[in-house]
């Protein structure tokens, strides 16, 4: 909203029609500013390249190639009359829907623009965009796109033969160029259509068609069927009058391949039936927890009970089913699966809980269900593994391990990877001490003890497997106060063990490429003395180490949604927080023993640097980062260039060892998207306050909203920071109807792309006048007094009004207010001086072209009625008690030169014009 206040004092009623007087008004005048450059072919520089081709209907098709590299210039708009050739025939305004322009130099796309078509000499706008500029070049060639209509060629044969005019700023043109090439739509084609099922009728979406010709070897087209099992699209056009061959294939079905002739005019449907062919390829043997598969392995204490069991599953599936893309979501097959348990292993395994000793058994896989979590439903079924032939008596070594084979002739499936361990808990032991070089305790110690040959020896698996019936792990201790230890359930006869010591900041072998998998303290070999022996003293003497950290980093980039990964995508010159985790842990601990720097007793404060292998697209702001805590964050700045960079952090450890993270910038160009909401009235009517969408079009079809804009007075709407690369769709709405424009972002700068909606007028500008005030009011003679009032445009359309303070119908004040739709203001006159204003009650208000609101102002009488009556008789030249025009103008001349006071002049005004 603008206003233009005339804030004059408001002398009098009269005064303010009388006191106009000549003004002498000296000569304004501008400087213009420097030329635009020419329209392209304003010198009749073209070379027309256009092509004469048949068209079909409801395709799009060029209209236009014009070279005007020996004539370039700026272009701000292009008419486009796709019947405005001299060999034009039968083109009907309806039969193409919509234009599209691209503007060109030296090969570079400057900008595109699209239109409607509503109407022979659509204009395609280019203002605002990089055509309409000298900045970075001006256009050397011109193309022009028609989108046919489906229904084009209904009323007859029609020829397309299109004229263009291009227009710059300054007003020069190409003229209108009558293209050479002629555009013949044509529906003169054929089509083939066909439906895809199983053998039960029932529609196969998914699979994949090929249609290829015959005749010459091409691929015409390569399509999937969608829910309904119809080709999509429904319909291929294709040349008539030749031979075609339709495959169709889905993964699980037989294939299928048939050809047909397509005549003229003639639609081919190919009804496709595919048997369903899917064979298992795997057969799996896995540990059942929970309903879920959980490795290869159980553990079972040979104590010899039949209801010591441990479950497993055999899982039967075809692997193909799980690859992306593979259009069947789950495994279905009942196939019988043989067991046995290897026997090349100690013969001591049993399945099934019950009286027998079962070394083999066959099962079937009835159930269904997705049991791995990987999201596809698997066949299978569950079996158990006793302990019932497995004791001291049977098992020759305190931790004996067999295997389970799997296997199904008829579809040559094996399967040897599943194991069972069995476990002896014995009554040997082993006793002793853990103590510095000082022969000091050493508190807190783990201790475990590891049977010779066990192919794990880490204190998890020792932990995990031997594990007595009340659950406790009886293999595993840790030190008391007084660094003693006790390690019990031994098993054997002069048995080999041996025993591992973990005690932090003890840690100096480092076992960490052994199965024991972590550095430890010490390893001592020990022999069993026999059944109910102990062996006492055994001390272990352990010596501190020099600690050497490792860290752990995480690298991660905020992405645009405001969520940090590893790969995020940003706009140029812009900025993106990066954030750095930062574990530590001694180097010879385990990884489960890494902490958050803040909670870490080994250090308080770590610098990470950073490094790029592109540093032209950006880099981070500091370098090195001071990090004391986890998710620690600097910011990553881009430049104006575009690229892909890998941006490193890392931390170097005393001996030099270095710790990195990665993540990926993708640095994108960004452009503006600008254009006009209008209407299909020729000339058509900017719509104000328009509601646009900006919508990104995703790879499979789908739209994201990324913004929202409401046009400006004169309907034009703007988006910046538009990624690059996208296609994009602006959708318009105004009165509940909408519109839209498709485009492709395919360079930085402006593109244009207005907005055509059918059927809708905007609504002139109307200034409605509310709240006056005051309404009603009553003054003395002389009174000055303020008057305000709320003006507000209820149209769509800007406007400009002269909005006036009146009384008894006589303009004293008045200012220009200019609105938007919508818009409202608070309009002050102030200082309203009473004093030329006879006694009595007078109608005054504001006033719009549209409205009005008024009140009754009353006037009394005041004081100085002596003073009012000597100064009008002082200019009464004529002494006849009145005051004609002539002594009006006297009085007004005494004013301008200083000789009477604004009063004075008024009370004269009030007496003539009374």
């Amino acid at each position: 909203m603008t206003t233009t206040n005339s804030k004059d004092k408001v002398r009098s009623l009269v005064l303010a029609a009388l006191m106009v007087f000549s003004v002498v008004g000296g000569s304004i005048a501008f400087a213009g500013a420097a030329a635009a450059a020419n329209a392209p072919g304003d010198n009749g520089g073209v070379t027309d390249n256009t092509e004469s081709v048949n068209a079909l209907s409801g395709e799009e098709t060029e209209v236009a190639d014009l070279d005007f590299s020996g004539d370039s210039g700026e272009m701000n708009n292009i008419t486009v009359n796709v019947a405005g050739g001299a060999n034009s025939a039968n083109v009907n305004v309806d039969d193409v829907t919509d234009v599209r322009v691209v503007a060109y130099n030296d090969s570079d796309v400057l900008a595109e623009a699209s239109a409607s078509y509503a109407t022979h000499g659509t204009v395609v706008d280019f203002n605002g965009t990089d055509a309409d500029s000298e900045t970075n070049g001006t256009v050397d060639r011109v193309e022009v796109y028609a989108q046919l209509a489906s229904s084009a060629t209904v009323d007859g044969n029609e020829d397309l033969d299109a004229s263009v005019e291009l227009q710059a700023d300054d007003g020069t043109s190409s003229g209108a160029i009558d293209t050479l090439g002629v555009q013949s739509i044509t529906t003169d084609s054929s089509f083939i259509s066909g439906e895809v099922e199983d053998s039960n009728g029932e529609p196969i979406e998914n699979a994949q068609v090929e249609i290829v010709n015959n005749d010459n070897g091409a691929t015409v087209a390569t399509l999937t069927t969608d829910a309904n099992g119809q080709f999509d699209p429904s319909r291929v056009r294709v040349a008539p009058g030749q031979n075609y061959t339709v495959n169709v294939d889905r993964f699980g079905y037989t294939t299928y391949s048939q050809t047909q002739f397509v005549g003229s005019q003639e639609t081919v449907n190919f009804p496709v039936t595919l048997e369903f062919n899917l064979q298992p390829d795997n057969v799996d043997v896995q540990r059942f927890d929970n309903g879920e598969v959980a490795g290869t392995s159980s553990t079972l204490l040979g104590n010899n009970e039949s209801d010591n069991t441990a479950t497993y599953a055999v899982v039967v599936e075809n692997t193909n089913v799980e690859n992306a893309g593979t259009p069947i979501d789950s495994s279905e097959f009942s196939i019988d699966v043989d067991l046995e348990f290897n026997k090349t292993d100690a013969n001591v395994g049993d399945f099934w809980d019950n009286d027998a000793i079962n070394t083999s058994t066959t099962v079937t896989t009835t159930e269904r269900g997705d049991i791995d979590g990987d999201g596809y439903s698997e066949s299978y079924v569950t079996f158990n593994v006793t302990a019932d032939n497995a004791s001291a008596d049977t098992l020759a070594n305190p931790l004996t391990e067999v295997g389970i084979n799997a296997s199904n002739a008829e579809n040559n499936l094996q399967d040897n990877d599943a194991t069972v361990q069995y476990v002896l808990e014995g009554e040997e032991k082993i006793t002793g001490e853990v103590v510095d070089i000082d022969g000091e305790g050493v508190s807190d110690a783990t201790v475990w003890a590891v049977y010779e040959g066990s192919g794990n020896q880490s204190v998890a698996f020792t932990e995990n497997t031997f594990v007595n019936d009340d659950g406790n792990a009886f293999l595993v201790d840790e030190t008391n106060d007084d660094g003693r230890y006790a390690i019990p359930g031994l098993a054997g006869n002069d048995t080999n063990v041996t025993v591992y010591v973990t005690a932090t900041n003890y840690n100096r072998e480092n076992l960490t490429d052994t199965s024991v998998g972590q550095f430890v303290a010490a390893s001592e070999f020990e022999q069993t003395a026999g059944p109910k022996s102990e062996t006492e003293n055994h001390d272990i003497v352990v010596a501190p180490v020099d600690v050497t950290l490792d860290y752990r980093l995480n690298l991660s980039a905020e992405g645009e949604d405001g969520n940090y990964s590893d790969s995020i995508a940003m706009g140029i010159s812009s900025e993106r927080d990066v954030r750095v985790g930062l574990d530590v842990k001694a180097q010879n601990e385990p990884d489960s023993a890494f902490t958050p720097i803040e909670n870490s007793d080994l250090v308080d404060s770590e610098d990470v640097n950073f490094s790029t292998n592109n540093t032209v697209i950006g880099n981070v702001v500091d370098d090195p980062l001071t990090v004391t805590e986890s998710n620690e964050t600097t910011v990553f700045q881009s430049t104006r260039s575009t690229g892909v960079a890998n941006l490193t952090a890392e931390v170097t450890n005393g001996e030099d060892m270095v710790f990195n993270d990665t993540v990926q910038i993708e640095v994108y160009g960004v452009g503006e998207i600008t254009g006009d909401v209008v209407n299909d009235k020729n000339p058509a009517d900017n719509l104000p306050g328009a509601k646009v969408d900006l919508l990104r079009v995703e790879n499979n079809g789908s739209e994201t909203l990324l913004d929202t804009d409401y046009t400006g007075p004169q309907g034009s709407y703007s988006f910046t920071e538009v990624r690059t690369g996208e296609t994009y769709r602006l959708v318009g709405t105004f009165e509940n109807e909408t519109g839209f424009n498709e485009i492709y972002k395919g360079s930085a700068g402006t593109t244009n792309a207005d907005i055509v909606i059918v059927g809708v007028t905007p609504d002139a500008a109307t200034f409605d006048v509310s709240d006056l005030s005051p309404s009603n009011k009553t003054v003395t003679q002389g009174d000055q007094i303020d008057v305000s009032a709320t003006v507000t445009n209820i149209g769509d359309e800007q406007g400009t009004q002269t909005v006036e303070l009146r009384v008894d119908g006589n303009t004293l004040a008045s200012q220009d207010v200019q609105l938007v739709g919508d818009e409202n203001v608070t309009v002050t006159f102030d200082d309203v001086d009473t004093s030329g204003l006879a006694a009595g009650d007078h109608t005054h208000g504001v006033y719009t072209e549209d409205d009005d609101q008024t009140g009754t102002l009353t006037v009394e009488s005041s004081d100085d009625d002596n003073s009012n009556s000597s100064i009008v008789a002082e200019y009464d030249a004529n002494n006849n008690g009145e005051i004609d025009l002539m002594e009006l103008s006297a009085a007004a001349n005494a004013y301008s030169s200083g000789q009477i006071s604004l009063m004075e002049l008024s009370q004269v005004a009030g007496a003539y014009s009374s």
